[in-house]
């Protein structure tokens, strides 16, 4: 299936970075999400995933919404009408 995304990055400096002394300039503690939709011609899924304080977005949250987008596939794939006519439902 093919799929469309992006990943991102996004520094930041709130309350909780301030005190815990993490917001040096230059360096300041990073966001992490990722976005991505699929199939890529014809979208029926979209998903999001951000981490808090998670680092690189294709590190962290990437993995996240691939496993997301995986699973609604596998489930889709489920012929649940069939089951439900095999058990008597």
């Amino acid at each position: 299936i093919a799929v469309a995304g992006k990943t991102g990055t996004a520094e930041y400096c709130d309350d909780v970075a301030r005190k815990a002394n993490k917001c040096q300039f230059g360096a300041w503690p990073t966001h992490a999400w990722t976005l991505a939709y699929a199939p890529y011609d014809d979208p029926e899924i979209i998903v999001v995933a951000f981490a808090y304080n998670g680092g690189e977005g294709g590190t962290v949250a990437a993995p996240v919404v691939a496993r997301v987008i995986q699973a609604y596939f596998e489930l889709k794939s489920i012929d649940l009408a069939g089951q439900n006519a095999a058990s008597g439902g």
